[in-house]
């Protein structure tokens, strides 16, 4: 049985881009491994003021082709620099993360089996400890 490994990482949107980053090659060699790999990632583009996709719903899917892994791109607040609406977007992304991850299980029929919190910040880690006590499994 495979078992569904999230990936999350508030920066990780570069790597969907760039077909190549740690959290794309993980998420790669983990389906190779027989895994389900889905990777979280804010949909702001990092310091650019922008955003990758259409901002107005919670959250968008799309999938890395070449290795054919869904990426879920979570509404976040852009900003420029690092000054405060830096310090918002990671507050928003920690809120949205949180409520997207029950709406996407609900939606796709599967809950992780694992998740993996990765960041520079450290609200990333609680969404991935808050989200994993809510399915009752481990973070990692």
């Amino acid at each position: 049985m495979k078992q569904n490994v999230w990936i999350l990482n508030h920066y990780a949107s570069d790597t969907f881009f760039d077909e190549g980053g740690r959290h794309y090659w993980f998420a790669k060699y983990l389906k190779e491994n027989e895994y389900k790999p889905v990777v979280f990632a804010a949909n702001s583009i990092h310091g650019n003021g922008d955003y990758y996709y259409d901002n107005t719903n919670l959250y968008s899917i799309h999938h890395a082709e070449k290795i054919d892994i869904p990426y879920i791109f979570v509404k976040a607040r852009s900003y420029d620099g690092n000054g405060k609406k830096r310090v918002l977007n990671m507050f928003e992304f920690y809120h949205n993360i949180k409520k997207t991850a029950k709406i996407y299980a609900k939606k796709s029929g599967e809950k992780p089996d694992v998740i993996i919190a990765s960041s520079v910040h450290p609200l990333t880690i609680l969404a991935g400890i808050k989200i994993a006590k809510y399915f009752g499994i481990k973070c990692i």
